[in-house]
């Protein structure tokens, strides 16, 4: 028998070693603890079978309603028995009691396993990003580095969404892995979390994008911008964080962006794809 509830910090012990069996350099034994402590922020869940807890998993509330499902984790041993399947009709049922919109999740291109399971949850598939990536050997430092990049601040936010509404640019946010639909509450958001960078001289924002320093891999997520802006704020930025040790910039982007093959000249490579999906929870009715 598998019950779900919420978890508790009293579980931290036993999610550890669950999560220690998933795989290494999770970012969720990082997180786990913090999600508990601010249901504020979203819900922690775990399954429970016989006593032992078998999984996990968090929806995150986002801006305007919405929420996105992550970090579903299940115990190598109870895999293939319905343990992310209940979690994630419980996250749905969830979401809806507390009145959101619509629930979101990403999934790797290649887990087929996992989007089989979503689409019988009765998810839509949205559209689909390419990751690339390039690696910069060391090189030698004769000056300072300068770059146009900087964090976003909420002063930004009237020109990121000029930038959407006069370009062909994707509008919405795709940032540390999230994806959410475009508004000023969700760029307020994002850039709370310091999650989005914005390229231009000052007072003058032409690109904005998602991005992550885990030095020595950096993640760009889906720029905004013009084609010839965003071209420059890349080679900008590739400028930059090369250095006296090997760097790895990965880049995601939507499958049909002409940016791709302008990356492919300039040695970026195809690793994978992540897909995201859409639950409306509206209009669909949730399995009990």
């Amino acid at each position: 028998m598998m019950n779900v509830r919420y978890g508790q910090l009293d579980d931290t012990e036993r999610i550890m070693a669950l999560l220690s069996k998933v795989w290494a350099d999770d970012y969720v034994p990082h997180l786990w603890t913090e999600w508990v402590q601010q249901p504020e922020c979203g819900i922690v869940l775990v399954a429970e079978c016989e006593g032992s807890i078998v999984g996990t998993c968090y929806v995150d509330f986002m801006a305007n309603d919405t929420c996105w499902f992550q970090a579903m984790r299940v115990h190598p041993g109870y895999r293939r028995l319905g343990v992310g399947t209940e979690l994630t009709k419980v996250c749905l049922q969830e979401a809806k009691a507390r009145g959101k919109h619509a629930a979101y999740l990403g999934i790797e291109a290649d887990n087929s396993a996992s989007a089989n399971m979503t689409i019988k949850q009765g998810f839509v598939k949205l559209l689909d990003f390419r990751r690339l990536i390039t690696k910069l050997p060391p090189c030698e430092i004769l000056s300072p580095r300068q770059t146009m990049w900087r964090q976003a601040t909420e002063g930004d936010i009237a020109a990121m969404l000029r930038i959407c509404n006069t370009t062909m640019a994707p509008g919405p946010i795709f940032a540390c892995w999230q994806w959410e639909p475009l508004s000023h509450d969700a760029l307020e958001r994002n850039i709370r979390h310091e999650t989005l960078w914005v390229w231009g001289s000052l007072g003058e924002i032409r690109v904005w994008a998602g991005f992550e320093n885990h030095k020595p891999e950096y993640h760009l997520f889906s720029p905004s911008g013009a084609v010839q802006d965003i071209k420059a704020a890349l080679d900008d930025l590739l400028d930059f964080i090369q250095g006296p040790d090997e760097v790895a910039l990965k880049f995601w982007i939507h499958n049909e962006s002409p940016v791709i093959t302008y990356l492919k000249t300039i040695g970026f490579i195809e690793e994978d794809g992540y897909t995201i999906w859409e639950y409306n929870l509206n209009s669909q009715l949730i399995a009990h």
